[in-house]
């Protein structure tokens, strides 16, 4: 009648794994991130080099913080995209002010953007370990 008890253990993600993460599966999380930028006319587009800076600074905060796994992904796009997706309406708006040939809005997210949105990030999760 009991249930035998079956323990497991887990390994984290490695980068890799977050690299997969992101780019495999059919509905991942950058093109759900892609597909609400388009509901606001914005093409939003992440470079190879975004795309492997992402997995390492979640693999990094994984390490340091507690170690949520993929869900880190989802905490992370937000931060990225917040400020974006917070001007879309007025960027785009200014983009058809001055781009009369009726093509879309584009956004491209380098590393570099990725380093100026999260670098704080780990700069104050490392801070909090000291904190009572």
């Amino acid at each position: 009648q009991g249930r035998l008890p079956i323990r497991v253990e887990l390994q984290g993600l490695k980068h890799e794994d977050f690299v997969r993460i992101l780019t495999e599966p059919e509905h991942n999380l950058l093109k759900q991130t892609r597909a609400l930028m388009r509901t606001e006319g914005m093409e939003l587009m992440f470079t190879d080099a975004a795309v492997q800076e992402i997995a390492r600074v979640a693999t990094e905060a994984n390490r340091i913080l507690d170690n949520i796994g993929a869900r880190r992904l989802h905490t992370i796009l937000e931060r990225i995209v917040e400020d974006i997706s917070f001007s879309a309406p007025e960027t785009v708006a200014e983009w058809k002010k001055t781009n009369t040939d009726g093509g879309t809005c584009q956004v491209v997210i380098d590393k570099e953007d990725i380093a100026s949105k999260l670098g704080d990030m780990l700069e104050k999760a490392d801070l909090s370990r000291f904190i009572l």
